[in-house]
């Protein structure tokens, strides 16, 4: 089989190649390999192909296998720099003369190619920090929280420099107003630092603060019985960032579990079926803090699912139903109810979403945008979003 063994046109470029790189002179390759120095000296310039028992010779010479001198670059290298040029559309690139190139310097060929391979790893990590900056929930927090105290902040500071004979009682109302916003703004900037500051081993981390939020509620279905009964909930060890978006989550949790205590679901499950608004209308309650209960209790059934969006279309809760994976970015999210309701708040959506089109499987998406906090003079309203996902 090795005497049918036959060389490519470029295999004299890559004898020369390795015969220069071990310092062996033309002539002392020649006779080892059993043929004369003009007969090297053709093949080194690619004059005289090549195959059978003289490559095998001088690759024994060479200390190197045939099949490298043969085949030359793998084929991965040679798609490397395929990859590499195509990257660089403003640069002409003589693919053309790739394998002579791979083939006459191929420590130059792998490092082009693993440069170009490094760049895209970075120009992937670049995106996903991008991404996480414009849809991270707790920096979006941070940032409101920020802009809301210095808002409060300028309006104090202007009532007081606009009103020299303010009456001492209400000075000193709003110096103490001052006192507390500016402790508020310390501590919203001393949390986004931290965030933003934090240890390279936290940074290279795989998962975000809403990522290891999602993983614990995950976890547990998104059901916390022990606030269910009034005890303390069970948090998991978190980065400083995820436990004060844990805490929050528990917070609302429990102060919803008191309105709409788990008994009285079931309750209302029986009596009018899985249906939010009428639960909703039966017990005087807001349409979100319903869905939200809905898609946190077991009576509510398996395969139950759970989204929440601020108003900036970031998702916040992610509770996915059976079958139905919810990525936190994408272009096909922009058809969920959820986000239509973003753009009609306080006006409840149904809609029936078909899980894999053809195959039967459907859910029942209820929708619904509320704002949440207390209106106040000059203050856009928070909007959020809040949609559960039942099987149909």
């Amino acid at each position: 089989m090795a005497e049918r063994q036959t060389a490519s046109a470029l295999t004299g470029s890559r004898i020369r190649e390795r015969r220069t790189s071990l310092r062996i002179r033309q002539a002392d390759l020649a006779r080892r390999a059993g043929i004369s120095a003009s007969y090297l000296n053709l093949i080194e310039h690619n004059r005289r192909r090549i195959g059978g028992k003289v490559l095998l010779a001088i690759a024994e010479a060479l200390e190197v296998d045939a099949a490298t001198l043969a085949e030359g670059a793998e084929a991965s290298l040679l798609r490397g720099l395929g990859e590499a040029a195509a990257e660089v559309p403003g640069v002409t690139a003589e693919l053309d003369r790739t394998e002579e190139f791979a083939g006459r310097f191929p420590g130059w060929a792998a490092l082009v190619t693993r440069q170009s391979a490094r760049i895209g790893r970075l120009e992937e990590t670049l995106t996903e920090l991008n991404d996480r900056l414009t849809h991270d929930p707790f920096l979006s927090a941070q940032v409101h929280e920020m802009l809301s105290t210095i808002t409060a902040i300028r309006s104090t500071s202007a009532i007081l420099a606009d009103e020299p004979d303010l009456e001492r009682n209400w000075r000193v109302r709003f110096h103490g107003n001052l006192r507390e916003d500016a402790m508020r703004l310390a501590a919203a900037t001393e949390a986004l630092v931290t965030y933003l500051d934090a240890p390279a081993a936290e940074a290279d981390a795989a998962m975000s603060p809403q990522d290891e939020v999602d993983a614990w509620l995950d976890a547990r279905r998104h059901y916390l019985p022990e606030l269910e009964t009034g005890d303390s909930a069970n948090l998991p060890d978190l980065s400083p960032a995820a436990l004060v978006m844990a805490k929050d989550h528990v917070a609302r949790y429990r102060a919803e579990a008191r309105l709409l205590e788990e008994s009285r679901i079931e309750e209302k499950l029986t009596e009018f079926g899985a249906e939010p608004l009428a639960i909703a209308h039966g017990l005087g309650l807001p349409l979100d803090i319903v869905l939200r209960r809905l898609g946190q209790v077991p009576a509510t059934g398996e395969g139950v699912g759970l989204v929440e969006c601020d108003g900036t279309g970031s998702l916040i809760t992610r509770r996915a139903p059976e079958g139905f994976p919810i990525p936190r970015t994408g272009v096909g999210r922009s058809l969920w109810p959820l986000f239509s309701a973003l753009s009609r708040p306080h006006v409840p959506i149904r809609a029936e979403l078909a899980i894999v089109e053809g195959q039967g499987a459907r859910l029942t998406a209820f929708a619904y945008a509320a704002t949440q906090d207390a209106a106040t003079y000059g203050a856009d309203p928070i909007l959020r979003g809040t949609m559960l996902l039942i099987p149909s």
